[in-house]
C-alpha cells in the first residue's frame, strides 16, 4: 500500500508540474525567442534599465529623431585705451544670445595686441553678465607685435550656457596709457530657452 500511494503521489506531481509553462526548447535543447512588440508611450512608460539591442530592417524599421540644434559662431572686435582710472590693459566684446534661446558654449578664442609689454594677461568669460560666476584662462604672448605691443593668444574649452549675452574679456598688466585690441571668437550651438 506504501507503494502505491508514493505512485498516485508522484503521478499527480508530473501532472501538475505538465501544466506549468515552460519555455520551448529547440532540438538542441536551447530556447526558442519569440517577438516581443513594447509601445513606449509618454501616457503608459516602460521603463527600460541595462541595455537593449534595437535592430532595425526594411520589413521592420525603427524610427528616432533627433534634437534640431541651431550653430552659433560669432566674432566680434573691441578696444580700450586705460587711463589713471582703470590703471590696467583691457578690453571686452559681448556677444548677444537671440530672444527665446539659450547659447550652449563649446569654445571660445582671441587675439590680441597690448601695447607697452605688459607682462601678463588673461581672459574671462562672463555668461548673462553679472549672474555671479565666470570661467577665467590664461592668454600666451605669442611675441612682439610692434617695437612698443606684444601679440597675445587665448583658446579654451568653455562649457557653460547663457541666456541673455556672453562677454568675452581679457586683461592684465598695469599702467597707464596701455591700449589693447581685442579680436574673439565664440562658437557652440542654441537650444530653445527652455530646454
Amino acid at each position: 500500500m506504501n507503494t502505491r500511494s508514493n505512485l498516485v503521489g508522484r503521478t499527480a506531481l508530473l501532472t501538475l508540474l505538465s501544466t506549468l509553462t515552460v519555455p520551448a526548447l529547440a532540438a538542441g535543447g536551447t530556447p526558442t525567442t519569440q517577438p516581443v512588440k513594447v509601445t513606449n508611450t509618454a501616457a503608459e512608460a516602460v521603463p527600460v534599465t541595462g541595455t537593449v539591442a534595437i535592430s532595425s530592417s526594411a520589413q521592420s524599421p525603427v524610427t528616432t529623431s533627433a534634437k534640431q540644434r541651431e550653430r552659433f559662431q560669432a566674432s566680434a572686435q573691441a578696444s580700450h585705451t586705460s587711463d589713471m582710472g582703470d590703471f590696467y590693459a583691457h578690453a571686452e566684446a559681448t556677444f548677444t544670445v537671440p530672444a527665446g534661446k539659450k547659447l550652449i558654449v563649446e569654445h571660445v578664442s582671441l587675439t590680441a595686441v597690448v601695447t607697452n609689454l605688459v607682462p601678463y594677461m588673461y581672459v574671462q568669460v562672463i555668461p548673462d553678465w553679472g549672474a555671479g560666476f565666470s570661467h577665467v584662462f590664461h592668454a600666451a604672448k605669442e611675441g612682439v607685435w610692434t617695437p612698443t605691443s606684444n601679440l597675445w593668444l587665448a583658446s579654451a574649452a568653455v562649457p557653460m550656457t547663457a541666456t541673455t549675452n556672453l562677454t568675452v574679456k581679457i586683461q592684465g598688466g598695469g599702467g597707464s596709457g596701455l591700449e589693447t585690441y581685442l579680436f574673439a571668437s565664440v562658437s557652440g550651438y542654441l537650444v530653445p530657452a527652455g530646454e
